[in-house]
């Protein structure tokens, strides 16, 4: 088939009113999608192709942050962490891109540092980090999570809620 025919037979289509109305439609509901979805997608795509270029183009900064920041978590890459903003977030992209629990001492707000710990423990479990955690039911959620990654039931000791603390020991019971 011909491009003169294929024109000629689109050209048919556009006259047929329902059709174009439908058209219409699905372009409409296109165009919402690709606005009110974009930053999503292109977060996605910086995930999915594990390139944070994707996250240069995200026009709204707290979402282009939490893209870097995601990146960073995801792929141990804390060279992304530099195009951030906000010192806070940016302070604690690179402690946790580097999975250096030292560096959570320059996270500013106590709980952006409770939170350094408990995501660098995700990863590296480290018994030194939970102690430092102000948070007591953070602080006892990095001890039970490190008494499961270490296989040692001692740990769930440190645990201050009772609760907790029994829950922990019961998981070893299984």
């Amino acid at each position: 088939m011909s491009l003169k025919t294929l024109m000629i037979k689109f050209g048919r289509l556009l006259r047929n009113k329902y059709f174009l109305g439908v058209a219409i439609i699905l372009i409409v509901l296109l165009l919402i999608c690709i606005l009110f979805f974009k930053n999503a997608t292109l977060m996605n795509m910086a995930s999915i192709f594990r390139n944070p270029v994707f996250c240069e183009s995200i026009g709204d900064e707290i979402t282009r942050d939490t893209c870097y920041f995601n990146f960073a978590l995801h792929y141990e890459n804390s060279s992304v962490c530099e195009k951030m903003n906000k010192n806070l977030v940016k302070n604690l992209c690179f402690a946790i891109g580097k999975r250096d629990s030292i560096l959570c001492e320059q996270v500013e707000t106590i709980e952006a540092r409770d939170a350094c710990y408990l995501n660098i423990n995700r990863f590296k479990p480290d018994l030194f980090n939970c102690p430092k955690i102000q948070n007591e039911v953070d602080r006892d959620d990095c001890f039970a999570t490190i008494a499961r990654a270490k296989n040692d039931i001692a740990v769930c000791d440190n645990i201050k809620n009772e609760r907790d603390k029994n829950a922990c020991k019961s998981s070893f019971k299984n």
